[in-house]
């Protein structure tokens, strides 16, 4: 954000330069509306790519280094960013927080019983016609840029684009009446450990960047441990857990005290019969944040759509205790906190709705078993809304919602919400982009969704990503820019924010055969401005591979990438336009996790593999980085059983936030799963280790006593370690790893095994 907008959004009276009668002259001293500045532009967003690649040929050992450089005429803004949106986001004299009434000031709310709000005195087309449109309102930057999409006419196109909208990659099952449930999406590089401000050090869950929060399925502070689990006669992991269990500690034992479950359902109201899935927890000093999905309604008089809850806990008592909550449309897809404004982002296809009053014929397809209006459908069912709970959400107005430049066929929505958690009731602002999203990237100012284009005639893997960018301040939520590049993202490292530039990593395809479903892989990477304008890039980085994991740190990135061996590439972006990749490491197996350790070392967690890229197990590496023009190994240590294929297993190769990783402790943490050579046999253990002077020391390890759950997550509080499964809790002293304490979840496995050991023992 420039140093101009936050003048502006500190100010609180309007600045004489923004008043209404000298907006014309403003806008004719920044070139005025539309003007293009002999730029390149196709759609309003992508700009045409004049890009060098790298020669791809070189083998084992350095690369030569082929500089590349991407120039881009810089895209002129078509409007003054800010100027009416700015108007809206000034804070009010005498206010510390601007409400969602200074956004939405033309949302109409629905009451219970689905109708408009009477008090409101415009018809919603009127309130439609006068919403501002977001080509005559953007958000000013730096640097000049488009944001991709445009304000929604009216409800009723939105009733449109959901009912008329044609099967995608998205909607195979149109013709059936199951439930489509979206793939939860899942989300570190400065943050270490973090203790909700007590004095005794307590490990939190690894942050991308610092002083913005990250969920988890389990949080602690000095006093005991939050973890969500499965209290219910059927098996479910506890990532689809359907409680919230709070254990005390005794900090200085490692005792576990009398456990106590927090009935979020409940507190939610969420029906026994409707799937939810707690998704994810934020813990502060004085709130535990807990946020819950659950699934749609398809029929009768209590139809709604999927919904995502926020639910606050006061912890400065003995025991949590229920404060608040709010209702949110979609389902959960991700999150970030700073400090008390909690950003949650969901995603809901209103398309749904209209697809369970479908039934199918063999001979007709599909056809519907009713016809729905827009005069008798409640429009919460495809219009976004927040409240403090289903009944008494508001849909957002339509100068916030957003919808492709150029229009198309797709009624999903992603939505984000700015929530102050301590009265998560209402939000301070929300905004809603038409289609799907995948891994945010957040920063303390910034958050920036990625959204890929598919086309089923091309491509099945995703040929583009438009990468959109929205300031966050207090809450507020701004648009500001897009910006498309090649390829897709792995996740949510492959993006990052430095100095004014947005940097991310790409695996594009490209056909090899005309007519012939059969794609090459290869990578790239991008650098682009404060206007999301690309102005760098290298393309055709190891070509027939994919990225697996990629690290930021200031001006260098660590790009792995992988087919038989693990290439780790390190890029210099010390001149944005022209980054330049300064070596290439090549390694069996790969890394999945790249962590900063200290200034010379940088962390691999990954899979171990034969030079012929068979995956036999789990590995750490430790990587020299301290001259980036020569990468070199300094400590290796393999969990696997020779050639056989995968051995040993844990969940943090995928799951990153199964890691507990503090080099400050000299910590290195993780669950694991070993077989034997015939799979007959197996082990589920959390290790620890610890490295120095080049090599990593076991320190040792807690065996599960479950059935069949692995641990899931470990940390520490004071001098003990923690670690948690489905089905139990072991504490451990830290430094010697002798086993302090075990305690059991209620669980049908436990109930189980302890009804057949009590049976044996008759």
């Amino acid at each position: 954000m420039s140093d101009k907008i936050k003048e502006i959004l500190e100010t609180p009276v309007i600045p004489d330069e923004l008043k209404p009668e000298n907006i014309p002259e403003l806008l004719e001293k920044r070139g005025g509306k539309g003007s293009s500045g002999g730029s390149t532009k196709t759609g309003g967003v992508l700009r045409e790519e004049s890009i060098k690649t790298l020669d791809g040929s070189g083998k084992s050992g350095k690369k030569k280094i082929i500089r590349t450089i991407c120039s881009y005429s810089a895209v002129a803004a078509a409007c003054l960013l800010i100027v009416g949106g700015i108007m809206k986001f000034v804070p009010h004299a005498g206010k510390d927080m601007m409400t969602a009434d200074m956004i939405t000031n033309n949302t109409e709310g629905i009451k219970s019983d689905g109708k408009r709000k009477t008090s409101s005195t415009k018809s919603e087309e009127a309130a439609s016609d006068n919403a501002e449109s977001f080509e005559e309102r953007g958000t000013e930057t730096s640097v000049k840029g488009s944001f991709a999409y445009v304000n929604a006419e009216s409800y009723e196109q939105l009733f449109d684009r959901a009912k008329n909208a044609k099967l995608t990659r998205y909607g195979m099952l149109a013709g059936t009446d199951e439930d489509v449930i979206a793939e939860e999406a899942e989300d570190s590089s400065l943050d270490e450990e973090w203790n909700n401000g007590a004095e005794t050090d307590v490990y939190d869950t690894l942050r991308q960047v610092e002083g913005v929060a990250e969920s988890d399925i389990i949080k602690a502070n000095d006093r005991g441990v939050f973890y969500v689990t499965d209290n219910t006669p059927i098996y479910v992991s506890a990532w689809y857990g359907e409680s919230v269990t709070y254990i005390p500690v005794d900090k200085n034992t490692g005792k576990f005290g009398e456990k106590k479950i927090l009935d979020v359902n409940a507190d939610a109201g969420i029906p026994e019969n409707v799937w939810s899935d707690v998704s994810a927890m934020y813990l502060t000093d004085e709130k535990l944040t807990v946020i819950v999905s659950s699934g749609g309604i398809s029929e009768g008089e209590n139809a709604k759509p999927a919904t995502t809850t926020v639910l606050t806990y006061d912890i400065t008592g003995e025991t949590p205790a229920f404060s608040g909550s709010g209702v949110q449309s979609g389902n959960y897809s991700s999150s970030r906190m700073k400090d008390n404004i909690l950003y949650l982002v969901t995603e809901e296809t209103s398309w749904n709705f209209f697809r369970y009053g479908l039934v199918y014929d063999e001979e007709e397809g599909p056809r519907e078993k009713q016809e729905k209006t827009y005069a008798d459908t409640d429009k919460r069912m495809y219009v976004p809304f927040y409240g403090e709970s289903y009944e008494k959400a508001e849909c957002l107005g339509t100068d916030r919602i957003f919808l492709p430049a150029e229009d198309d066929e797709d009624c999903s929505t992603v939505m984000i919400s700015g929530i102050d958690i301590r009265s998560p009731e209402s939000a301070v602002s929300s905004a809603a982009v038409s289609g799907y999203s995948g891994d945010i990237y957040c920063t303390a100012d910034a958050l920036y969704i990625q959204q890929v284009s598919y086309n089923g005639e091309t491509d099945w893997n995703g040929s583009k990503t438009t990468f959109s960018k929205f300031a966050l301040a207090n809450g507020v939520i701004s648009p500001v820019a897009s910006g498309t590049v090649n390829g897709t993202v792995l996740n949510q490292f492959s993006m990052d924010e430095y100095n004014g530039y947005f940097r991310t990593a790409t695996t594009s395809y490209e056909k090899l055969i005309d007519g012939e479903w059969n794609y090459q892989p290869s990578n790239n990477v991008f650098v682009l401005d404060a206007g999301m304008n690309v102005v760098g890039s290298i393309t055709d980085i190891a070509p027939d591979e994919t990225i697996k994991s990629v690290n930021f740190q200031g001006n260098t990135a660590y790009v792995v990438t992988y087919e038989q061996t693990d290439p780790l590439f390190a890029i210099d972006f010390s001149d944005p336009m022209n980054p330049v990749i300064t070596d290439e490491f090549k390694i069996n197996g790969y890394s999945s996790f790249l962590w900063k350790w200290d200034e010379d070392h940088l962390l691999g967690f990954g899979v171990d593999a034969t030079d012929k890229g068979i995956e036999t197990g789990v590995k750490l590496v430790m990587f020299d980085v301290s001259d980036n023009g020569e990468l070199k190994e300094d400590g290796f240590h393999a969990i696997s059983a020779g050639d056989t294929y995968h051995s040993s297993y844990s969940t943090a190769v995928y799951d990153r936030k199964a890691l507990l990783i503090d080099p400050e402790k000299n910590i290195i943490g993780f669950p694991l799963e070993e077989y034997d050579k015939y799979y007959t046999n197996s082990v589920r253990s959390y290790l620890v280790f610890s490295y120095e002077n080049g090599q990593f020391t076991e320190k040792g390890r807690i065996d599960s006593h479950s059935t069949y759950a692995g641990f899931d997550r470990g940390l520490y509080i004071g001098d003990h370690l923690y670690v948690f499964s489905h089905d139990e809790a072991v504490s451990a002293d830290l430094e010697t790893m002798t086993e302090t304490d075990r305690t059991e979840f209620d669980t049908i496995d436990n109930r189980k095994k302890n009804e057949e050991t009590a049976f044996a023992g008759e």
